[in-house]
């Protein structure tokens, strides 16, 4: 049985009972790392960011034990130590160059399994693997990958190449095989391909080692030469970890500072990512509602650079696209998280008295700029009806599975452009938006509001939990006593007794109990989503904090144990079944993380 710790540099916690299913995992900005207990994801493994996501290792392999049958795992910032009996072997990542460092207090026998590629490249054929062994303990593994007909339109054109230098204290051994792996957790989530042929080039028997990349020999040499020397340095580096004081419970305040660190280590100085491992793209909504969790992070500099980029790409029809980069499916309801994160931002800029020196004229310029144009185009569509009209795949419910598509008229959108016109007054003090904010409220609160429910959409009239992000944008909506008749209705209908909510009517016959993974069936009817569960909480909380305080402390402790104890311990995931709490979806999700932040930021006077 395993138990999992969680380390910082003053305190130790350690779960209540022994932990199932679960990965050891390290996540940074330039790498990370997931080795499970059980059931392997061909997502699992070591992997490294440079401008893409590139695989690296599938595998690592150990003579005498495997991972599952660890004792304990310690879990600190870079750093983990997995303890068997008299063996405990510790990995850390360096964080400015990515590269994976092993250390463990006996000799031990490693095999390596290799898997070099584009993380999304599902191609079989034209991997080609040349391995020479250098002077002073270090191997070299030059990796090309060339097109093949068998998937490919021409043959043996060089597509890239890749290579990794591992330096060792010990010895190598030559094996070179295939070896075929099978990927039980993917045939869980339906996602194919479930097996694949890796790589083995070499045994390495060491008690200390590090593994480098580069997209030259050089590069992978440099980087070794550099860093290797500074092995000692970087392990303490590496387990520098703070926990801030945050509440009286340290299982929070460790999920608190775990959930910043993992939200950091999907950030680099282009973008935020929406989630390792398979959604390694800018996604401009997750990137939006995350950003809230830089703001708590005091990384206003890169939360500041990500609003203007998502500022500056802003469509002809006030939207933006789904994915920042790919002319794929807008998103209607991105730039409304982004506008009330900046108006946030210049709230926390204002407290903190460094809104002169923050707050450029250039920022302030674009942010309004942005607002009354994005109002001035949504109105412009509006039509007789005062709402707004969404269609598939443009709100955070974007998949699709029968006749539920949301396409139509949604309760949150309708909310964050009643929000809009009234951000757009408050900037401007022009009356045409303050008309434009009634005419809708008046007409959003006749066709949603039947004096108990708020429906979600206009065609299925189906309760789920977007009332309470319409709470979190505009509560001016309806009164407080007609909120709670809202929020009361939605808690009898979606309320999970483990601690969240349902994303539709359990007594829908859409309402799916368990995920369903890639197949879209649970992902938006039935699937629990931890950024909405917090989301849900800050509204309740705002609303009657008394009433619900049930609710809230039950999210939290549901939020709480997801981080610290199920699947890639130390990081949010995406979603959970909603029929009992699972972690499932993205291993380390951005807005999963971002608002774990901001509720426990929201509430945390209460909970001290």
């Amino acid at each position: 049985m395993t138990f999992v710790y969680h380390s910082s540099k003053d305190r130790i916690i350690r779960s209540r009972e022994p932990v199932g299913s679960y990965r050891a995992s390290i996540f940074n900005k330039n790498s990370f790392l997931c080795i499970p207990n059980r059931k392997r994801s061909r997502y699992d493994g070591y992997f490294v960011k440079a401008k893409k996501l590139w695989k690296i290792l599938d595998e690592i392999r150990f003579d005498f034990f495997e991972i599952k049958d660890a004792d304990k795992i310690v879990k600190c910032k870079n750093s983990m130590q997995l303890f068997f009996k008299f063996i405990n072997i510790s990995f850390f990542i360096d964080e400015p160059t990515g590269a994976l460092l092993f250390e463990s207090n006996t000799d031990i026998k490693m095999n390596f399994l290799f898997d070099i590629r584009n993380a999304f490249d599902q191609r079989i054929w034209g991997r080609h693997y040349e391995v020479e062994y250098l002077s002073d303990n270090t191997v070299a593994i030059h990796f090309v990958k060339k097109t093949d007909t068998r998937e490919d339109s021409t043959q043996g054109q060089k597509e890239f190449e890749k290579f990794v230098v591992i330096k060792y204290n010990g010895h190598a051994v030559s094996n070179q095989r295939w070896i075929e792996q099978e990927y039980e957790y993917d045939i869980d989530r339906r996602s194919p391909e479930y097996k694949r042929h890796v790589f083995s080039p070499f045994d390495i028997n060491a008690t200390r080692l590090m593994i480098a990349t580069g997209d030259s020999l050089d590069e992978a040499m440099n980087k070794i030469k550099a860093r290797y020397k500074l092995f000692d340095k970087i392990k303490n580096l590496a387990t520098d970890f703070e926990v801030e004081r945050v509440s009286r419970f340290e299982e929070v305040d460790f999920a608190y500072a775990s959930a910043k660190d993992s939200l950091l280590s999907l950030c680099s100085k282009d973008c935020m990512v929406a989630g390792a491992p398979w959604f390694f793209e800018e996604w401009s909504r997750d990137e939006a509602i995350s950003l809230i969790g830089l703001i708590h992070s005091n990384e206003l500099e890169l939360a500041r650079s990500y609003m203007m980029n998502i500022l500056k790409n802003v469509y002809y029809n006030g939207k933006v696209y789904a994915k920042l980069g790919e002319k794929s499916h807008f998103s209607i309801d991105a730039l409304p998280w982004l506008f009330n994160r900046v108006s946030y931002m210049i709230r926390f800029s204002d407290k903190k008295n460094i809104a002169d020196y923050f707050l450029t004229k250039h920022f302030i310029s674009l942010f309004k700029g942005s607002v009354i144009n994005t109002a001035d185009l949504i109105n412009k569509f509006l039509g007789k009806s005062h709402m707004i009209y969404s269609l598939p795949h443009e709100t955070w419910m974007d998949s699709t599975y029968g006749n539920d598509t949301r396409e139509g008229f949604n309760i949150e959108v309708q909310a964050m452009y009643l929000y809009l016109n009234k951000l757009a007054y408050a900037l401007t003090k022009d009356e045409f938006y303050k008309e434009k904010e009634r005419e809708m409220r008046t007409e959003v609160v006749n066709n949603f509001f039947n004096g108990e429910i708020l429906y979600d959409n206009l065609n299925t009239k189906l309760i789920r939990p977007n009332v309470f992000i319409a709470y979190y944008f505009y509560p001016e909506l309806l009164s407080h006593l007609q909120w709670k008749r809202v929020f009361n209705s939605a808690i009898k209908a979606l309320w999970l007794e483990w601690g969240g909510f349902s994303t539709i009517d359990k007594n829908s016959d859409l309402y799916t109990p368990f995920h369903t993974g890639e197949y879209p069936e649970s992902y938006h009817r039935g699937d629990s989503w931890y950024f909405l569960n917090n989301i849900a909480a800050i509204a309740m909380y705002k609303l009657d904090r008394t009433i619900y305080s049930s609710y809230i402390a039950d999210i939290i402790s549901a939020g709480t144990k997801e981080i610290l104890w199920m699947n890639s311990v130390g990081s949010a995931a995406e979603l959970s079944s909603a029929g009992t709490q699972t972690s499932q979806g993205a291993f380390n999700q951005a807005w999963s993380n971002a608002t774990y932040i901001e509720l426990i930021k929201e509430i945390s006077k209460e909970i001290k």
